[in-house]
């Protein structure tokens, strides 16, 4: 089995319709119903455009599901795209 490694400089995806625009610090909140893949759908998002979330919160209360989700370098563009993905 190999050892671990740290992963230094993990490609970045430019956000070429928004390239001049600053960058902020976004949270995402989403309430939903408890399904088994949430997290997993939610995170794919971030994660098929080499995004890394800082911090990732999720509760259950009474069959629902609330996650906050944040993280930063994201231009109001790009933030706003992965958005309406995230209204499963």
């Amino acid at each position: 089995m190999p050892s671990p490694e740290a992963v230094h400089d993990a490609p970045v995806r430019a956000d070429v319709w928004a390239a001049g625009s600053p960058h902020c610090r976004v949270r995402y909140q989403v309430l939903a119903e408890v399904e088994p893949d949430l997290l997993c759908r939610l995170l794919n998002l971030f994660a098929l455009q080499f995004l890394t979330p800082q911090q990732v919160r999720a509760e259950q209360d009474d069959g629902r599901l609330s996650i906050d989700i944040e993280l930063d370098g994201l231009s109001w563009h790009r933030a706003q795209v992965i958005g309406e993905k995230c209204a499963i």
